[in-house]
C-alpha cells in the first residue's frame, strides 16, 4: 500500500458491524485496471444524482498525469478520488 491508516472513531455505542466499519486499518493504494469495475460502481452509490462514471473513465484512460488513489478496508473498497493535471490560464 501506499499509506497504511489505523482507524479509529469516536462515535458513542456501536453495536458489532458499525464498530467494524469504523475500527482497523484502511490502506490507500493507486489503483489498478482491474478495479476500474469496482471503483465505477461505487460512484452511483456516492453521487446519486449525479452520472460521473463516462468522465471517471475517459479520465483514467488518459494514463499520463493522472493519479487514481482508492481505499481499502479488509480488502473492500472504501473510498476513492482521482487527480489529474491541469494548466491555468
Amino acid at each position: 500500500p501506499l499509506i497504511s491508516v489505523p482507524v479509529q472513531a469516536r462515535l458513542g455505542k456501536l453495536n458489532d458491524h458499525q464498530e467494524n466499519l469504523v475500527q482497523g486499518t484502511i490502506e490507500i493504494r493507486e489503483t489498478t485496471s482491474s478495479e476500474t469495475a469496482e471503483v465505477l460502481a461505487l460512484y452511483p452509490l456516492a453521487f446519486p444524482d449525479e452520472e460521473l462514471r463516462p468522465v471517471v473513465t475517459q479520465l483514467l484512460e488518459l494514463g499520463d498525469g493522472v493519479l487514481s488513489l482508492a481505499a481499502f478496508k479488509a480488502n473492500a473498497l472504501v473510498g476513492y478520488i482521482i487527480f489529474t493535471d491541469c494548466a491555468t490560464t
